[in-house]
C-alpha cells in the first residue's frame, strides 16, 4: 500500500495545492479547480486506507487456522453446512440477510474471521457486508470448499 508521500507524487497538482495552502497559513480554497484536486486527493487517500477482505489460498487459509485464533465461518445454507464443512466452523447463512446482519452485529469487529462457501461467491458477498459494518480482519478462502477438498484437506459432515 503506498504511503501518503507516494500518493502525493501521484497527484502533483493536488500536492502543489496543498503545499500552497499550508504556506499561506491555511487560506481558503477559492477556486473550483483547487477544490476538485483536493477532493480527488482525499478520495484516493481514503480509498487506500479502507480495509477490504483478502482472498487467500487454501494453504494460507489452513495456516491461519492453525497459527491464529480466528473465527471460522461457513456462509452457505444450513443444509450445505450439515452435509460437509471444515471442522470448527460455524454456520451463518449469508443468503438470509436479516439473520446474517443480526449474527454479525453480535461479533467482535477486531477479531480475525475466515470465511468460506462452496466456490467463493457467497463468501465475497459476506465479506463485503462485514467490511461495510466495520470488520477489518476478514479472509476468504479462494475457490471455496471445492478448492479446499481438491487440496486434500479434511472436511466433516454427513458425507464422511
Amino acid at each position: 500500500m503506498p504511503g501518503v508521500g507516494q500518493m502525493l507524487l501521484l497527484l502533483p497538482k493536488a500536492r502543489d495545492n496543498i503545499i500552497h495552502l499550508y504556506q499561506n497559513n491555511h487560506k481558503k480554497i477559492t477556486t473550483m479547480k483547487s477544490k476538485h484536486y483536493l477532493y480527488t486527493f482525499i478520495f484516493i487517500l481514503l480509498s487506500f486506507t479502507c480495509s477490504y477482505a483478502q482472498v487467500i489460498t487454501a494453504e494460507k487459509f489452513k495456516e491461519k487456522l492453525s497459527t491464529e485464533k480466528p473465527m471460522l465461518v461457513d456462509v452457505r445454507t444450513p443444509g450445505e453446512f450439515d452435509a460437509e464443512k471444515i471442522e470448527g466452523s460455524v454456520n451463518m447463512n449469508v443468503n438470509d440477510s436479516l439473520v446474517f446482519l443480526r449474527q454479525i452485529a453480535a461479533l467482535d469487529k477486531t477479531k480475525t474471521y475466515l470465511l468460506y462457501c462452496g466456490m467463493g461467491k457467497r463468501s465475497a458477498k459476506a465479506s463485503g457486508i462485514m467490511t461495510k459494518n466495520g470488520f477489518t480482519k476478514i479472509f476468504q478462502l479462494e475457490g471455496g470448499l471445492e478448492e479446499w477438498k481438491k487440496k486434500g484437506f479434511k472436511v466433516t459432515g454427513k458425507t464422511n
